[in-house]
């Protein structure tokens, strides 16, 4: 039997070989599956707590300003606490509401710890702006390559790993036990007991923004959901591809 090197042009089996081949169409399934979830979490996570009214509907439901030591004004405090997480200041202050040498009620520690806090928050930013991203490329490259079916598949397998993550993020709010490895880690702290943020926001506050950001994921993936079914639902046909 003759021989022959693999690479050479006499060999009949040089290209019987299979080449490797990427599925492009289930690689952007896959991303769908994967960056939606991401994209609402952090998104979600975002408008709840850069929003004051979060604050403000906290405050008033505990009633923890009329349990505080100190005089404290609550437009004031809501309006602080929005500027702060937007970053339209990075001076987390707020005097007593007293005519007589007002004093901050919050520590060096407190101050701190807020910074730490809007940072992790501008981090679920960025991860969200990013996921945001991917979604617009890989929408535009299956609606132009009219994978409809793919896409309206993963977007149905993303809402239950949305479910999920949601469930998770609700528990680390609501179990002290998971807090503390996930939360409790990047944030700096723990802060004292008596401490004035731990006394204007209490436990309840966790459940509230758990509360607000679950109704809001759940919003926003409705109307991704339906705008999604809009482009690649079975009652459009990409008419204008």
């Amino acid at each position: 039997m003759k021989m022959y090197r693999r690479n050479s042009r006499r060999n009949p089996w040089r290209n019987t070989r299979k080449k490797r081949e990427i599925h492009w169409e289930k690689l952007l399934g896959i991303l769908v599956i994967i960056s939606v979830p991401l994209m609402i979490v952090c998104l979600s996570l975002n408008i709840v707590l850069r929003t004051p009214d979060v604050y403000q509907y906290d405050l008033r439901a505990t009633q923890a300003i009329d349990q505080a030591t100190v005089i404290i004004d609550e437009e004031k405090l809501v309006t602080l606490i929005g500027d702060f997480m937007i970053g339209k200041t990075d001076d987390f202050t707020l005097l007593e509401e007293v005519e007589y040498k007002p004093e901050d009620i919050f520590t060096t520690q407190d101050k701190k710890y807020m910074k730490g806090f809007r940072s992790l928050v501008d981090l679920f930013a960025l991860i969200g702006l990013g996921m945001l991203i991917i979604n617009v490329l890989v929408y535009f490259f299956l609606i132009r390559w009219r994978k409809k079916s793919t896409l309206m598949k993963s977007i149905k397998i993303s809402g239950g790993l949305l479910l999920l993550l949601v469930l998770f993020y609700d528990l680390t709010l609501l179990v002290t036990s998971l807090w503390n490895v996930t939360w409790g880690k990047l944030l700096p702290g723990p802060l004292p007991k008596e401490d004035m943020l731990l006394v204007l926001f209490q436990e309840k506050f966790m459940f509230h923004v758990s509360l607000f950001f679950t109704v809001v994921a759940g919003v926003l993936f409705g109307l991704f959901f339906y705008g999604t079914w809009k482009v690649a639902g079975k009652r459009n046909l990409f008419k204008r591809f």
